[in-house]
């Protein structure tokens, strides 16, 4: 093996952490309103693309 293999297998996984948030996401109603808003900010969608 290669050291760029080993360094690719040692990248950071973050599947579990956007679960947990998807998760909260759909719990969590405070959260939910406060991303929505964030997001709709004077009435517009705020995204980057």
């Amino acid at each position: 093996r290669s050291s760029r293999d080993v360094q690719v297998e040692k990248k950071l996984d973050l599947t579990d952490t956007i679960k947990d948030g998807a998760k909260m996401f759909m719990i969590d109603s405070g959260i939910r309103r406060q991303l929505l808003l964030a997001l709709t900010e004077d009435s517009r969608l705020h995204i980057q693309e």
